[in-house]
């Protein structure tokens, strides 16, 4: 029997290139124990690094944004912070940019993303005076629940969130089902969409 609980997958950073342009990387992704093989890769072992103590903070922000348009955070220490995106080259390595504040005070900020980067997911961090905050992730795949709550073998299973679907083409989703035992694989979706 499949257990309850499907993991939507579909990227994952290595810390090191985040490291390297002075920002910390962004929180672990959480996977499958004993962890499975990615498609594409291999899973990094660490990936979180704290920001510094007197960093601005984001607290919270749009979870959802493309290129050339806005995402409203809010937090501590945003005004006068500049502010970086950040989105993986097909070569796998950080890519970053300057995003354009629109606004910004000390809780909240409205920043333009660059109209030319890709199609994707984003890490956005706010800077000030060489200290980053963690990053803000936008777009990643938010899975909310699934149906049936206790499915079968063979059973269709339905999964609902936001972003499941890979970007930018929105026309796969990388399904990871585990069963009791700890054992699991990877299935093709028979039908994906945002």
């Amino acid at each position: 029997m499949l257990r309850k609980t499907l993991c939507v997958i579909y990227f994952l950073l290595v810390a090191s290139n985040i490291t390297a342009c002075g920002m910390p990387a962004p929180p672990y992704f959480a996977c499958p124990s004993p962890q499975v093989g990615l498609p594409g890769g291999d899973v990094a072992s660490d990936m979180f690094t704290a920001s510094e103590p007197d960093a601005p903070r984001i607290a919270a922000f749009s979870h959802e944004a493309y290129p050339d348009e806005t995402v409203f955070l809010t937090g501590t220490g945003l005004e006068g912070a500049e502010f970086q995106v950040g989105f993986m080259a097909s070569g796998g390595q950080l890519v970053t940019r300057h995003a354009s504040v629109q606004i910004a005070t000390d809780s909240y900020a409205l920043v333009t993303l660059p109209d030319r980067i890709p199609r994707t997911f984003y890490f956005l961090w706010a800077g000030k005076e060489g200290k980053w905050s963690d990053a803000a992730r936008i777009n990643l795949p938010e899975p909310w629940w699934a149906y049936p709550n206790d499915p079968r073998p063979g059973e269709q299973v339905r999964v609902f969130g936001r972003e499941l679907a890979v970007l930018p083409t929105l026309s796969n989703a990388y399904i990871y089902l585990e069963r009791n035992d700890k054992t699991g694989q990877y299935v093709a979706p028979d039908f994906c969409d945002r």
